[in-house]
């Protein structure tokens, strides 16, 4: 019996930034984004791992926090919004954004510590964006103050991608014995088998 291609698990790749990086941009130009102070985020993952969800901590040190516009860009160059939005005054950004949270970055909290538990926001762009990406690579957070005085600095990152199930190749030839076949000349006999991965696929194989 000849097996089948199956699928393995899906996998996390995280990767974090803790360096202090002043965010000297200004102003925000949200088309042209040649100049935006930088914060790489570099992840480390097979050629062949692509994105399935998409979610990232942000924390960063501003006395005008709702001045700092932040993007997320991928290796390939896709670039996708997580805070532009017109926000209250705000003191610190301690946020992690995914598609799946509810409170919106209008509403995200006015002071907070860049210490504090990170606040669950939606981000401005859909992080859904980048699936289908290749995980390996640079990672970038961008971003820019909106005026010229006074600027944040990043304090830390931390990038978490979850990839989509990989091909784990099973072809062989599988062996079953068959018994009970005394005095069983010339009888035809189909024989299905099923066989089920670590990730819990199910494949099946023929044999005749």
């Amino acid at each position: 019996m000849d097996a089948t291609t199956a699928i393995a698990a899906t996998q996390t790749y995280t990767a974090t930034n803790s360096s202090a990086t002043a965010i000297s941009a200004q102003p925000c130009n949200a088309i042209d984004f040649t100049g935006y102070t930088t914060y790489a985020l570099s992840q480390t993952a097979p050629a062949t791992a692509r994105v399935s969800d998409t979610q990232v901590e942000v924390r960063v040190g501003h006395t005008s926090a709702q001045n700092v516009d932040i993007w997320l860009r991928s290796p390939s160059g896709t670039t996708v919004a997580l805070v532009t939005s017109t926000r209250s005054a705000t003191t610190n950004i301690a946020a992690v954004f995914s598609d799946d949270y509810i409170t919106l970055t209008s509403a995200m909290p006015i002071s907070t510590t860049t210490s504090a538990t990170a606040a669950e926001i939606r981000p401005d762009g859909k992080l859904a964006t980048f699936v289908g990406e290749t995980i390996n690579g640079t990672w970038s957070l961008l971003a820019c103050n909106r005026n010229a005085s006074p600027l944040g600095a990043f304090v830390s990152a931390r990038l978490s991608l979850k990839s989509q199930a990989q091909p784990r190749n099973i072809n062989s030839t599988w062996y079953y014995p068959i018994t009970n076949v005394n005095n069983l000349d010339g009888v035809i006999r189909h024989y299905s088998m099923w066989a089920r991965d670590v990730a819990g696929n199910l494949k099946i194989g023929r044999a005749h």
